[in-house]
């Protein structure tokens, strides 16, 4: 079938609480840069961030990466871009060319890292934005980073997840907030496992904000294993709309096409002017495309 559009699936990042790059002509001198001021290797950037106390901002990029290219003409010399980068030490690496960033390469390009000194990853922009929304996901980088702080603090004193799960929900829900959703996965499972003893209201939530982390690990079927009960039991909940949406997604992405677009038009007639209504009505053009044209 014809693709979906998920550029909403960085929505997923938007519905638990969101590109970027650059290309030809990376190694250029910092000097030379038009604006970003590039340190030329990811070391030389985490030293100065050392230094600095600056976040880093690493690129990962490949010569064949058409996003990457487009970023690099559209979003980068954007003013606000440039003024925002200002704010951390930028590095670009080609992971298929320089060694050195193998930690943080999962293949898809383009794809913007924050780093602490430490090298651990603060949040993440990934694929294209054009440069009011890229930089405005920069600008959101050090809420990112209180968020990740306190989830480590939360977290130091437990053994892990079992321990307490009502705080396990919390530092899955902060880990979720800014994109680490491995991360995230590993503290809500257990809590949502054992719902039953968390309070009433926790128990929605749980699985909210476990069923759209698994949509964005894209762990569809086990996605709609946990939404489509949940929209069952709480059609009122204020995740049920951003839910449904998922579930929509996961429907397409497994196949079953038809009930997809119908959701898709549910949304779309009860709201067409939020994004999730915008995002439906691509979609139903699209799935309806994929289904040759069938009502």
């Amino acid at each position: 079938m014809a693709p979906i559009e998920e550029s909403e699936a960085c929505i997923v990042r938007k519905l638990i609480a969101v590109a970027a790059m650059l290309m030809a002509g990376w190694a250029v001198p910092a000097a030379a840069a038009e604006g970003i001021r590039w340190h030329e290797t990811l070391d030389a950037a985490l030293k100065a961030s050392q230094e600095s106390g600056k976040l880093v901002m690493l690129t990962l990029y490949t010569d064949w990466c058409g996003f990457c290219t487009k970023l690099k003409q559209e979003t980068w010399p954007a003013e606000a871009v440039v003024e925002q980068a200002a704010a951390f030490e930028c590095a670009s690496v080609n992971p298929e060319t320089t060694k050195g960033s193998e930690r943080y390469d999962n293949g898809a390009y383009p794809r913007t890292l924050f780093l602490r000194a430490d090298g651990e990853v603060v949040s993440e922009i990934p694929g294209f934005l054009p440069p009011e929304e890229f930089a405005a996901a920069m600008g959101r980088v050090h809420e990112d980073l209180e968020k990740l702080t306190e989830a480590e603090t939360l977290a130091k004193p437990l053994a892990g997840p079992e321990g307490d799960l009502a705080l396990a929900l919390k530092i899955g829900s902060l880990y979720g907030e800014i994109g680490r959703t491995k991360d995230a996965l590993h503290w809500l499972a257990p809590a949502y496992e054992g719902r039953e003893a968390l309070p009433e209201a926790d128990r929605a939530t749980v699985a909210a904000i476990y069923g759209l982390s698994l949509a964005a690990d894209l762990q569809y079927e086990n996605c709609l294993e946990v939404l489509q009960p949940f929209i069952e039991a709480h059609a009122a909940h204020e995740q049920a709309r951003p839910a449904r949406f998922q579930i929509a997604l996961a429907l397409a992405k497994t196949d079953r096409t038809a009930e997809a677009r119908d959701l898709w038009q549910a949304l779309v007639d009860e709201n067409s002017e939020d994004w999730i209504g915008k995002a439906s009505a691509h979609n139903v053009q699209l799935a309806t495309q994929a289904l040759g044209g069938q009502q």
